[in-house]
């Protein structure tokens, strides 16, 4: 493999585990200590945990139940990204090199059960995002994404992007589809890969430029925001037809996080002003709440009403004021959960209006 057009160093020492060890979240107690910094938090593949990158190294929680399962110490400066590969005791680590974000390039395959590191790729630009699989490690840069076989770190594909520099990529879990999405060369452009069928989509997805790409569980369904942040639009990821177009609001911010629950029958929001918005996406018959009633009178005057009445708006606002928060849902699609930055845990009943119930947990 050519590492200089790919960018790259590589160390690789992979051992083909036959069986991966899985963390016991019945061990280990809350720990009540504030004094951590957190610098990036993480669900992992079927949202059964999430993971901390802090100033002193890395933690892992149980979501529902919450507990805290493990937690690491490492790094001069700890980790500022770290991704869990399902719930074995595979990590994905990039090192806080320095007290500022520069030279953050590193990409560690780490084995936490043997305390040492599987592999290290190096690249020229600092990394932005990645993503495990059980075959593949996809990394983002600010100009590429890089997919490399997780065995040998073969590179197994280069995609340019319009600069990104939040590194949007995408990717499904399960070994039946393989669904890669990313910004493309152009502004407002997404770009989705059935890596397995090795098909390629473009959507004109916005006219501004897209800051936030999510993919459904099943990967049927992509959502993108764009800068602008008024406007989510969710897509079929195999033909591009835009499903749903869905409202936060009609005044500029930043959406920050989007996500599906399992059943690809909601969508929830967050924004830079703290408030989480949760969605219908009517992509199945069973959807669990009615149609908001401005969608409903947009069928029948769509030739008199402006776009913004087209657009269907949340059934749920939710307000978290100052707060940074990352959110997915539980399983039963009636419980969220919501984990702050202030390292507080919040477990959220939405579904029945009168009775809203709210666990909150210090991490």
């Amino acid at each position: 493999m050519d590492y200089v057009n790919c960018g790259t160093k590589i160390y690789l020492n992979w051992q083909k585990y036959k069986k991966l060890s899985k963390y016991n979240t019945m061990n280990n107690s809350l720990d009540f200590k504030m004094i951590k910094k957190i610098n990036f938090i993480n669900f992992n593949q079927d949202r059964s945990c999430f993971c901390i990158g802090t100033d002193e190294g890395y933690e892992i929680y149980n979501c529902d139940p919450f507990k805290k399962i493990f937690s690491k110490k490492i790094g001069k400066f700890g980790i500022s990204y770290v991704a869990m590969l399902f719930r074995t005791n595979i990590f994905a680590l990039v090192l806080k090199n320095t007290l500022s974000k520069n030279n953050e390039n590193k990409l560690l395959l780490w084995d936490d059960s043997k305390n040492s590191k599987i592999g290290e790729i190096e690249f020229s630009k600092n990394i932005r995002n990645v993503k495990l699989r059980k075959d593949s490690i996809t990394v983002s840069t600010n100009t590429n994404v890089y997919l490399y076989n997780i065995f040998n770190f073969k590179l197994l594909k280069k995609i340019n992007t319009i600069t990104n520099h939040k590194g949007l990529v995408e990717i499904t879990y399960f070994k039946h589809k393989f669904i890669l999405a990313c910004v493309g060369e152009e502004i407002g452009e997404l770009r989705c890969f059935d890596m397995l069928e090795n098909k390629s989509l473009r959507i004109n997805a916005h006219k501004s430029m897209i800051n936030f790409i999510t993919l459904s569980g099943p990967g049927n369904l992509v959502a993108t925001s764009s800068v602008k942040g008024t406007i989510i639009r969710v897509f079929h990821i195999l033909t591009g037809q835009l499903v749903k177009e869905l409202r936060r609001g009609s005044d500029k911010t930043i959406i920050n996080w989007i996500e599906f629950n399992h059943g690809e029958e909601m969508i929830l929001c967050r924004s830079r002003k703290g408030t989480i918005h949760i969605f219908n996406t009517d992509y199945k018959k069973n959807s669990l709440n009615k149609k908001n009633k401005f969608l409903s009178i947009g069928k029948y005057f769509n030739n008199f009403l402006p776009k913004y009445f087209n657009s269907e708006w949340s059934f749920v606002h939710l307000h978290f004021p100052n707060k940074r928060t990352i959110s997915t849902f539980l399983n039963d699609s009636k419980h969220i959960i919501i984990i702050s930055f202030e390292s507080i845990y919040y477990k959220i009943n939405f579904t029945d209006k009168k009775y809203v119930t709210v666990l909150k947990k210090h991490l």
